[in-house]
């Protein structure tokens, strides 16, 4: 593992190396002086650049993930359901609703917060949303995460395809085990 110091090198290397970036800014756990410090606070870094479409965020529902494991194995249930419910949902949708895009010649219109978009998947499909959606404990949440995680993969792999976009199948991958592994520290260690 690196230390602080290699870690912040490499930001910073990163940053000078690439003439589209102008700034670097630090938030999240690890920048607040008061948050206790713990195994989860990873580097939250902001790139300010010149050209936003070059750097955009790709990958977004894989890292806003990890975002949902560390809450809850910290035993922030608000904050992890928040970013599930919020965040990685929203992505998990708007992926769904391309694929029945693809599948109506984009002719349909999904409705308000997206009512009709039942009638547009696969009863299958439409099952593993509905797993998506968690009660109110921790167990459940995590549940609810590998399934949100699933689908995604499913979904987005088709419609990268459809698209001739590479599915970012590294990504996946190595998000996709840091969970496992997050999950099995947690519960490991009793949280």
């Amino acid at each position: 593992m690196r230390t602080e110091q290699e870690m912040m090198g490499l930001i910073l290397g990163v940053a000078a190396a690439n003439e589209r970036v102008r700034a670097v800014v630090m938030n999240g756990s690890r920048a607040d002086p008061n948050a206790p410090r713990d195994i989860f606070q990873d580097y939250d870094i902001v790139y300010y650049v010149t050209d936003m479409a070059s750097l955009s965020e790709k990958h977004e529902f894989w890292w806003v993930a990890i975002y949902v494991a560390k809450g809850l194995c910290r035993r922030e249930i608000l904050y992890a359901k928040w970013r599930l419910d919020r965040i990685v949902r929203e992505m998990l949708l708007q992926m769904l609703e391309w694929e029945a895009g693809i599948a109506t010649d984009f002719l349909v219109s999904m409705g308000k917060c997206r009512k009709r978009l039942e009638a547009h998947l696969p009863e299958e499909q439409w099952q593993a949303l509905l797993l998506t959606y968690a009660d109110g404990s921790y167990e459940g949440t995590w549940n609810s995460l590998f399934a949100a995680c699933d689908l995604f993969r499913q979904t987005a792999k088709f419609v990268a395809s459809h698209f001739g976009y590479e599915y970012p199948g590294g990504d996946d991958q190595r998000v996709g085990k840091h969970l496992e592994w997050l999950r099995d520290l947690c519960a490991s260690s009793g949280v």
